[in-house]
Formats: C-alpha cells, sequence, structure tokens
C-alpha cells in the first residue's frame, strides 16, 4: 500500500536510518510472506519433534512485527511535513501580529473621534442646538440672488470700456458680467459671514472679540462694496444721459445685503464647521481602519489555514497508518496461516496454532499517532491554535456604539461636567486568550 504521506524513499519499501549507511524494511511483500508461511508448514512445524514449548508462531509473528516498522516510517515522513507547515504558521502568525497591532492602531483615531463627538453634542446640549443641517437650499437662494444682481450690476463695468456680447448665444453672460463676479460675490459673501458671526457671537464667550472683528469687516465690506458699485453706475449712467434712479439702486443693493446676512443668520450653525470637520475625520478613520482590519482578516485566513493543513495531515496519517496496520496485522496474517496450512507435509488432526497470538507492540511515536487527537502535553502532534480578531471587532462595535449614543467610554453619563478621558481600544475591555 503506498500513501500518500510516505516521503519517496519510503515508497521504496525501506526507511533510511542514516542516509547512505542503513536502511530498514518496512514490511514484506505478500510472495515473501507465502514462502515463509510454505516453509514452515513444510518442516512439520505441527510435528512433535519441534516439543510442546517451541510450537510458536515465529514466523508470523516476524510479518506482524513490521507494522511498527511501517508505522515508524509513516510518523517520520509525517513529522517532516508538520516541520514545514509549522515554519509557514510561525512565519504567518508573525505577520499577523503585525496586522493585528496596525488595526488596534487604526481603532485610535476612532476613539478620539467618538470622544470628540461626545464632547460636540454635550456642548450642542448645553445650548439647546440640534445637529447642523444640510445648507443647500440657502445656498441656492444666494446664489438666485447673486445671480440676479449680476445682470443689474454689469451695467456698472461698462465703465471699463468692456464688451457686452455674450460668449456664446445660449450663455447669457458676456466680459461685463465677468468683472461684476468680484464685486457681487464678495458683496454676498460678506454678507454671509457678518450673518454667521452674528449667530456664533454669544454661544463662543472666547471668541467673541474675533467675531466682532469678522463682524465689523464683513458689514463694512459689503457696505462699501454695495455703495462703491452704486456711484460707479451712477455716473456711467448719468455721463450717457440715462436716468440712473441712485438711490432706488442703492436702496436695492443694501436690501440685498440685508436679505442675505438675515439667511444666513437664520441658517448658520455656529457649530457647523466642527461638525463638518468630525464627520471627515470619521470618515477617514473608519476607512483607514477598514483597511486594516481587511489585511488583519486576511491574515487571521492564512494562520488558520495553515492550522487546519496541519490537523489535517496528522488525521490523513493516522487514517493511512490504521490501513496500513490493518493490512499487516490482519491480510497478511490470514495469508500466512493459510499458505501453513496448505503447505503440510501430510494431513493432521492436531491444532496448527497452539494459543492466542503475542500482543502487537508498538513504538510509542506510531502508538501515539494512533490515540490522536488524545494527545500528552507537548506532542509534536499537536496542532496550532487558531487566531481570531474577535477582541478586535468588540472594541469597535464599542466604539461605533459611542460615536452613536455620545455616551463615555465606560458606558455612563458624564458626572459634574468632567471632560471624557480619551481610551486606547486596547483599554476597554480585557482581550480574550484564545485571540491573543
Amino acid at each position: 500500500m503506498r500513501l500518500p504521506v510516505m516521503p519517496r524513499r519510503a515508497r521504496s519499501g525501506v526507511i533510511e536510518v542514516r542516509r547512505g549507511r542503513e536502511k530498514l524494511p518496512t514490511r514484506y511483500s505478500d510472495d515473501a510472506v507465502l514462502k515463509m508461511a510454505t516453509r514452515d508448514g513444510q518442516s512439520g512445524f505441527n510435528t512433535n519433534r519441534w516439543g510442546p514449548g517451541n510450537r510458536q508462531e515465529y514466523g508470523l509473528g516476524v510479518v506482524r512485527a513490521t507494522a511498527g516498522t511501517h508505522g515508524a516510517a509513516v510518523r517520520v515522513a509525517l513529522e517532516e511535513d508538520l516541520a514545514k507547515v509549522a515554519v509557514a504558521h510561525v512565519h504567518e502568525r508573525e505577520k499577523f501580529g503585525v496586522c493585528r497591532a496596525t488595526a488596534y492602531n487604526a481603532l485610535t483615531p476612532v476613539a478620539r473621534t467618538a470622544t470628540r463627538r461626545h464632547l460636540l453634542m454635550r456642548k450642542l446640549a448645553e445650548h439647546e442646538l440640534g445637529e447642523p443641517t444640510s445648507r443647500w437650499p440657502v445656498l441656492v437662494f444666494l446664489g438666485l440672488l447673486i445671480l440676479g444682481d449680476l445682470i443689474m450690476t454689469s451695467t456698472a463695468m461698462q465703465v471699463l470700456n468692456l464688451s457686452d456680447r455674450r460668449f456664446v448665444s445660449w450663455l447669457p453672460f458676456a466680459e461685463v458680467h465677468l468683472a461684476a463676479v468680484p464685486v457681487v460675490v464678495g458683496m454676498f459673501g460678506a454678507a454671509h459671514w457678518l450673518g454667521e458671526s452674528l449667530k456664533a457671537y454669544r454661544y463662543e464667550p472666547q471668541l467673541r472679540l474675533a467675531r466682532k472683528i469678522i463682524a465689523g469687516l464683513s458689514a463694512t465690506a459689503a457696505l462699501a462694496l454695495a455703495l462703491s458699485v452704486a456711484a460707479i453706475r451712477t455716473s456711467y449712467l448719468s455721463a450717457n444721459g440715462v436716468p440712473a434712479q441712485s438711490g432706488a439702486f442703492v436702496g436695492i443693493q443694501l436690501g440685498l445685503v440685508a436679505v442675505a446676512t438675515a439667511a444666513s443668520m437664520w441658517s448658520a450653525h455656529p457649530y457647523a464647521s466642527a461638525w463638518r470637520q468630525l464627520e471627515r475625520e470619521e470618515r477617514r478613520a473608519d476607512r483607514h481602519y477598514g483597511r486594516a482590519r481587511q489585511r488583519a482578516g486576511q491574515q487571521a485566513a492564512a494562520v488558520n489555514g495553515l492550522a487546519e493543513e496541519f490537523r489535517r495531515r496528522v488525521e490523513a496519517a493516522r487514517a493511512g497508518l490504521e490501513a496500513v496496520l490493518s493490512d499487516i496485522t490482519v491480510r497478511q496474517g490470514y495469508l500466512y496461516r493459510w499458505a501453513l496450512q496448505h503447505g503440510q507435509p501430510e494431513p493432521t488432526e492436531e491444532e496448527l496454532f497452539a494459543g492466542p497470538l503475542p500482543e502487537l507492540a508498538l513504538p510509542r511515536s506510531v502508538q501515539e499517532l494512533l490515540d490522536y487527537p488524545s494527545l500528552p502535553p507537548g506532542s509534536s502532534l499537536t496542532a496550532p491554535e487558531p487566531v481570531d480578531l474577535h477582541d478586535l471587532d468588540e472594541a469597535w462595535e464599542r466604539l461605533r456604539q459611542r460615536r452613536l449614543s455620545a455616551l463615555w467610554a465606560d458606558g455612563s453619563s458624564g458626572v459634574d461636567g468632567q471632560e471624557p478621558v480619551l481610551r486606547h481600544p486596547l483599554a476597554l475591555e480585557t482581550t480574550p486568550a484564545g485571540a491573543r
């Protein structure tokens, strides 16, 4: 029988004790067993000339004893294979440790953003503010105001001797419109920042001076641009003999500035900038952790694949060894007795096989393989422990819950205005021993 776990030198029927010096046969062929049994039968094995104490089946014992030698060959081949798998497992496990540590390090920004979200949510609760919402409706409204005022203000830019001819027929814009863009956008931008500064003034006492400066500069810029463009427009139209209606135009400009300021103040959120920055950092931290977790998971699969390969090879070797032992001790044993019976020189009424056969003694290494998976401590057949990332996933889930609920790291609410403590994910809970 040829086993898949046998090395090339064992397939020839021998096992090398030391390369180039000694070789041990692993088993007898069926022809050798038949010849041995026939010779025992022809030598009058069952007659009294051998004596009552010498009528033992030594030939059969020799055949059965090769089961231990063949089992040792299987064990040697298995150890060579397992050594290669064990070395590969050690290398892959070292890589897994690096990937796992990298994934834990990637959890630190996630924990930091969770703490910042808690601080920001608590600040919103103190001021009775809701979460910032999308400002697209207000921005679209301001865009329409800018577009409309751009059409009215573009007349003043003709004083620069610019053409009012459209760039293309289907696009209502010319050089004068492009020249008016900085003035109009600057005016409405100043109004927008003025509204935001007025809205945020009472929520950040330590920044009130900066808010005052921003609000003053924005108001000055908006008024200066509105009045300046009105004066240029009035001068240009008066020079061309066209009624300028300067008062009405100034009123329109100041009204648009007031409307833009009111719209920005109404829609502004004092912590919108911090909220948007926090969301960007959360997305960045999540992407970084996701990539690190994927690499760690792939490496864990490689480690567990080698551990499973180790167990599979031991199971295959045990099954092959059981087949070999059955073939030698049972099938060749019956073959020997059959040839012994038919090799008798004359019929006999005496019992050919006196007493039971002695119990087959196998080497300790062979018996250990047969007893698998019941192994003694320190056995080389003990499979490597699988690895997992349950502790990493649990730490991620806890951080995700902290982010969603804006609670403290230990799950309790803030007390006496204390600041939450940023904790590393490893410190949140003891890591299971099986995942180390």
